[in-house]
């Protein structure tokens, strides 16, 4: 989808909608703007809550202009987006950290609405590594084209899905206040909408637009159990196992569906007497935390990984 596609018309600082012929015609003040603004975008930085027309910050995406408001892209050690692990489901899954400051006149209701890829997976209540604060990220999520209810925006847009969430606060220059998690994905231009009131402004900023290309190099998770035994587990960017050791042998891979869970027809039943006729068996789709599990009183434990696959090991 090109950017004039989706892209809605801006409005003015009153919330009036300014014409396209009248944008157009503007350029040329555009770039005079720019060129007044040259010694203030020389000393302004990315999520210091100054963001001025024309300024490579604003063509660049990095902020947003909303009327008084500014939404900024807040770096981590210069990485937009951050990269890390997010929980799913009780399951870590590789992911990506879009961090922002919103800034602008204090005491107002302020709603904003952020158009995200439709096939990309959004992670809500997710902590931000950098600064290890959890943050909601989108309070509702609008899908198969249907937008914001109050608003319409993002209505018909079936490639994109409607992220809506409410700002009102700002914790100060280069600290973020918001923090989308996302699948993997790589930065471009999005459409956001910041509603005041009964104001509307739009703008573009950088966010997560093609999934996959980041890369995150391999993370490691180490499962301890109380007898000493250390399960290493290594994962690549899409979540796909890369490997496993254990500082107590080998460890075997299992698919899911091939272990098995066997419980006696009668509760009188002691294993192993009339096993297996006496026994219901089938394969093993839980256990008690979703991750770890021991094979009743013997020395084998199996992590179930969050595609169901079991790693055996002697535990």
């Amino acid at each position: 989808m090109s950017k004039n596609h989706h892209r809605y018309e801006q409005t003015t600082g009153r919330g009036h909608r300014a014409p396209i012929v009248a944008r157009i015609a503007g350029a040329m003040a555009t770039a005079i703007a720019a060129a007044l603004f040259v010694s203030v975008d020389a000393h302004a930085q990315v999520g210091d809550g100054v963001c001025v027309a024309g300024s490579q910050e604003n063509t660049s995406r990095n902020c947003a202009i909303l009327g008084p408001y500014v939404l900024e892209a807040v770096p981590s050690n210069g990485q937009f987006p951050v990269t890390g692990t997010c929980q799913v489901n009780g399951a870590p899954v590789a992911c990506a950290f879009w961090a922002y400051r919103f800034s602008g006149p204090a005491g107002t209701d302020n709603q904003l609405n952020v158009l995200i890829p439709a096939a990309l997976d959004v992670y809500v209540n997710q902590t931000y590594p950098p600064t290890n604060s959890v943050f909601v990220g989108c309070q509702q999520l609008y899908t198969s084209g249907q937008g914001d209810p109050t608003t319409g925006f993002g209505k018909n847009i079936i490639t994109y899905k409607t992220c809506r969430l409410a700002v009102n606060f700002d914790n100060g220059p280069g600290t973020p206040n918001l923090v989308l998690a996302t699948a993997l994905s790589s930065p471009g231009p999005l459409p956001v909408q910041e509603k005041s009131s009964k104001s509307l402004y739009f703008d573009d900023i950088l966010g997560p637009f093609t999934s996959g290309i980041p890369r995150l190099a391999t993370t490691t998770e180490q499962i301890s159990t109380i007898s000493g035994a250390v399960l290493t587990v290594q994962t690549n960017q899409v979540g796909g196992l890369v490997g496993a050791t254990s500082n107590t042998g080998p460890v075997t891979i299992i698919p899911p569906g091939i272990a098995v869970l066997c419980t006696p027809v009668s509760p009188s039943n002691t294993y192993p007497n009339n096993f297996p006729a006496q026994y219901d068996c089938g394969p093993l789709v839980e256990n008690l935390d979703g991750t770890n599990m021991q094979a009743g009183d013997h020395s084998t434990c199996y992590y179930r990984r969050s595609d169901g696959t079991l790693l055996k090991y002697i535990c």
